[in-house]
């Protein structure tokens, strides 16, 4: 039997069948709030802690993520 080559758009699919079935387990709120918490802690660990570039990095002032820090309780 000759072998099937997947076309992308079903890997694109599955990608997003996956994404989507995380939102049975969250709120789109609660999924929003996960996604920035690890989105944040990423960057931090990425620049070994250094707050001005993660909020760089992110798109926010050193304040602004000063404040999602707290808020996150987002350990430095």
């Amino acid at each position: 039997m000759p072998k099937t080559i997947l076309s992308e758009d079903v890997f694109k699919y599955t990608e997003h069948t996956e994404t989507l079935d995380l939102l049975d387990k969250f709120t789109l709120k609660d999924a929003g709030k996960d996604l920035e918490r690890r989105m944040i802690r990423k960057s931090l660990d990425d620049r070994d802690g250094n707050q001005t570039q993660a909020a760089k990095d992110l798109g926010l002032s050193r304040q602004g993520l000063i404040k999602k820090i707290k808020r996150y309780d987002i350990e430095k």
